[in-house]
Parts: structure tokens; sequence; C-alpha cells
């Protein structure tokens, strides 16, 4: 007999295992030539000078050369206010939600979710047992005020603030404050998921959310599988001084230490400079890719959908303008090898929009576009 959380937890996951590298699935990374001679030069050399550290056990926290190449580089591209001792190796984002959640959470506590949102960290907080409060988004991102409205007790509030899944709505400086007051007053924490903020494609980069909190609410969470390599496993947590040895412990609890031998790696990796130049690359071929498919949508469907051309980020947002069955229209797509998320599956409670959401990133140029010019194809024969 499974658990009551084993239980839950195959309930609300069962669709979000598609990882294949098929258009148009979210989170997919391109790994180019040069990405793998650099992380190969750099493996075969820390092999050959590696000691016996490197087959040990490490502390939890992770090993503290990574840690340190962590800070440096979240100080610089997200304005993230952190040291060494402030970060958390974990096994991918999605570890960090779940250190999170175990962390500062008990069943049935209120937590603020975005709505529409992102569906494995909804997943994970039920299958915890936490009390979901779906809060709407707007063109300024979370509306706080519906929150503090629906929930002012809550103890938590998991947000995309710099780029929100799914609408790609980026969250002004005043709800941002706004947000950061009602944690203060009522001692709640920020879960802040800063998934792809790496790819912006106008204007200067957005500093993280962390950045302005100046009394230890928010927990900033980031991660190297869509930057860099999804098999590399490597996500960071930046934790307040205050929750360090907690984090530290269920991290201990739930799975003893990340890999030392990889973090010592993309340790290396980012101090040669190479995460810093390969992300350069990406940003330019994830743009030309958004642009492409964009172009191709639009001239097959400019009459059917409009498109809100995100400024950043690896996917985008597809609405219909005539509230078809989005959920049918994915599900067609699916039988011909096309993956994509029906918007409406995405809300809560707040009033749905009707689309589809398309990853773009880690394809080739062909393949997309005949990908986009086959879904366009869908589309027309299911909404004639």
């Amino acid at each position: 007999m499974l658990s009551a959380y084993a239980g839950k937890a195959e309930q609300v996951t069962s669709d979000l295992f598609t990882r294949a590298a098929v258009p148009f699935v979210t989170g997919c990374s391109s790994i180019d030539a040069v990405a793998i001679d650099a992380w190969r030069k750099v493996g075969v050399r820390h092999f050959q000078t590696m000691d016996a550290e490197n087959l040990r056990y490490s502390t939890p926290a992770g090993v503290p050369a990574l840690r340190l190449e962590v800070a440096h580089y979240l100080k610089a591209a997200r304005a993230v206010r952190c040291d060494p001792d402030d970060i958390l190796i974990v096994s991918g984002a999605q570890q960090g939600i779940d250190i999170s959640i175990r962390s500062l959470l008990d069943r049935g506590s209120k937590v603020w979710i975005e709505d529409p949102g992102y569906l494995p960290t909804r997943a994970a907080l039920s299958a915890h047992g936490a009390r979901l409060i779906p809060v709407p988004i707007d063109a300024e991102g979370l509306v706080v005020a519906e929150g503090t409205k629906r929930a002012p007790d809550a103890k938590a509030a998991y947000i995309t603030p710099s780029h929100q899944y799914p609408t790609g709505a980026v969250m002004s400086l005043a709800r941002r404050i706004e947000l950061l007051d009602w944690a203060n007053r009522s001692g709640a924490y920020i879960i802040e998921d800063d998934y792809d903020s790496e790819f912006r494609y106008s204007g200067a980069a957005l500093p993280s959310m962390q950045g302005i909190d100046t009394q230890g609410r928010v927990i900033y969470l980031g991660t190297l599988s869509k930057v860099l390599f999804p098999g590399t496993r490597i996500g960071f947590a930046v934790v307040p001084p205050a929750l360090r040895k907690a984090f530290a412990a269920v991290r201990f609890l739930t799975d003893r230490q990340p890999a030392t031998l990889q973090q010592q790696i993309v340790a290396e990796f980012m101090r040669d400079g190479f995460l810093t130049s390969h992300i350069r690359r990406m940003r330019q071929r994830y743009r030309a890719a958004r642009d492409l498919l964009v172009g191709v949508l639009l001239e097959d469907l400019d009459d059917a959908i409009d498109i809100e051309i995100p400024d950043g980020g690896i996917q985008l947002s597809i609405f219909f303008k005539n509230d078809e069955d989005d959920v049918a229209i994915a599900a067609a797509a699916r039988q011909q090898g096309i993956v994509v998320r029906a918007l409406s599956s995405l809300y809560v409670s707040a009033p749905q929009r009707k689309g589809l959401l398309l990853g773009f990133s880690g394809f080739e140029d062909h393949m997309l576009r005949q990908a986009a010019i086959r879904l366009g194809q869908i589309i027309r024969q299911n909404t004639a």
C-alpha cells in the first residue's frame, strides 16, 4: 500500500514526465559542440589532477569551490545579495523547491501560488499537503492585493517574477515592494524561482527580487539545467542566514549531498569563463529561434491567434482569438508527435485564457519550422 504522499505525487505528476527533445517541449537546452568541447577539456583536466577528497563525503551545502563560483555569478548576473555561506547546491531547482517546502511548511499551511502557474511546483505543494491559495496574474505580475485579501496569514508565496510562467509577465517594482512588505509584516517567506532569467533579449538584465530584500524573507532558486546541460543536475538556493542550518539539515536527510566530482567540474567550468560565454551564444540562438517561431505562426495563423512576444525566456504563449478548445488541440498535436501544453490547464480559479504554451529552445531551425507549420495545420483542422 502506497503512502498518502506517494499516491498524491503519482496522481498530480501523471503528465509531467515528457522530456523527449521534440518541439515544443519546454525547458530544452541547446548543447553545442563548443560547450561539449569545453566540458570535455575541463573534465579531463580535473580527472588528471583529482585527489582522494573528490571521492569522500562532503558538506550537504555543496563544495566550497562551487558555492564561491555561484555566489560570484549571481552577484554579477542577477544582483543577488549573497556570499558562499548562503549558497546551497541542489540537484536542480525542483529539489530546491522540495527542500523549501519541507523546511518552511507544515501540512495544511497556506501558500500563495500564481494563477496560472507552474504545474510541478503546484504538484509538489499539493503532494506535501499544503493549502494552495491561487492568486491571479496581470501585466504587472502577481496581484498582491488579491493575495492579502484571500490569505493574509499565508506562510509562503511561490513566484516567478522575472519571467512569469506561463504568461511571461515581469513583476513591476511596485508589486515587488508590496510583496516584500506583506512578507515582512506577516513573517512569511517568498520563494523566488528565477528559472530562465539569463535569456533576456532586449534591455538590461532584470535584477532579482532577492536583491532588494533587506529582511531575509526571500529564498532564491536557480538552476543550470536550462542554462547549461540538464544532465548536470546542478541547481542552487540562496538561503537567508536564519534558515541555512535548517535547509542544510533537510538536504542531508533527503539526499545527503550533491555529487562531489560533478560539482568540482562545474566550478572549474564557471571559473574558466565557459559558462558566461555559453550563455552569450545561447542567448543569440534562442532569440533567433523565438523570432523564427513567431514568424511562421503569424504567417499561417494571424487571424486566429495572438502572440505576446516575450522579451526573454525560452518559451512563449499563443492565445486563441475565438476561445478554441486548447485541450483538444494539444491532444491532437500530441498524436502527431508535437508536444504543446494547453494554457487552460495551468489555471486554478482565475478566468482562463485559451491557448498553447510552446518551448522554442534546443531545436534545430528546420525542426522548429516544420513543427510550427504542422501545428498551424492542426490548429486549422480543429478550429474550422
